[in-house]
C-alpha cells in the first residue's frame, strides 16, 4: 500500500494559533517535512488499535486544546484544520546521528469544509532530522477511534522498514514496534 503524502509545511506560511509569527518560523523549522497521508482505498484487514481508546480520546482532545501549531490545508473538495504537537524529547532507544535530533509530532486533522474523509483524522512520527537527511523512525496513521490505518518503522535489529500488516513481522520485531509506539503515545498523552 502506497500512501501519497502531503507536506504541510513547505507550501506556505505557517498559521500557528498563539504563537507570534517569529515563533511560528521556529516551529516550521523545528520538523521541516511535517506531513499527512492520505487515505488508502482498501482499510486493513487486521484492526489493531494504536493506544487504549481512553488513552486514544484524551491525546486527541490535548491536541486540540493546546497544539503547538495549527496549520489550514485543502484536499480534494476539503478543507481541514490541523492540530500539530511537536516535541524534541527523545523517546527511550531514539538515538539519533550526532548531527540530528529527536523530533516526534502528533498530527490531528479535522475537516472544517467539506466532505472530508481524504485524509487520517491522525498520524504520529517519530524521526530523527538533521541537516543532511531526515530518518523516520515510526510513522503511524489512524482513524478517528484510534485503530491503525497503515504504519511503518525502521527496525533497528535487521536495519530495514518494515510495514505491519503487509510485512511478516517476526514475534521480537512486533515487540518492538508496539514498544516504539507504546513510548510515543505515552509521549503525547501526558
Amino acid at each position: 500500500m502506497t500512501a501519497l503524502l502531503l507536506v504541510l509545511l513547505s507550501a506556505g506560511p505557517v498559521r500557528a494559533a498563539g504563537l507570534p509569527e517569529f515563533e511560528a518560523l521556529l516551529a516550521q523549522s523545528f520538523v521541516p517535512t511535517l506531513t499527512l497521508a492520505v487515505r488508502p482505498k482498501v482499510p486493513p484487514e487486521v484492526r489493531q488499535r494504536a493506544a487504549a481508546p481512553e488513552t486514544w480520546a484524551r491525546m486527541i482532545a490535548a491536541a486540540r486544546q493546546s497544539p503547538t501549531l495549527t496549520q489550514e490545508l485543502r484536499v480534494g473538495d476539503a478543507d481541514y484544520k490541523v492540530f500539530v504537537v511537536l516535541s524534541s524529547a527523545a523517546l527511550p532507544g531514539q538515538q539519533c546521528l550526532a548531527d540530528s535530533a529527536p523530533r516526534n509530532a502528533l498530527y490531528v486533522a479535522e475537516p472544517v469544509g467539506g466532505p472530508g474523509g481524504a485524509v487520517y483524522p491522525a498520524r504520529l512520527a517519530s524521526l530523527c532530522v538533521g541537516p543532511a537527511q531526515t530518518l523516520t523512525r515510526l510513522a503511524l496513521d489512524a482513524d478517528a477511534a484510534g485503530f491503525i490505518q497503515d504504519a511503518a518503522f525502521l527496525d533497528p535489529v535487521s536495519g530495514r522498514r518494515l510495514r505491519p500488516g503487509e510485512d511478516r513481522l517476526t514475534s521480537a520485531q512486533q515487540a518492538r514496534f508496539e514498544l516504539y509506539l507504546a513510548d510515543l503515545v505515552r509521549l503525547f498523552a501526558q
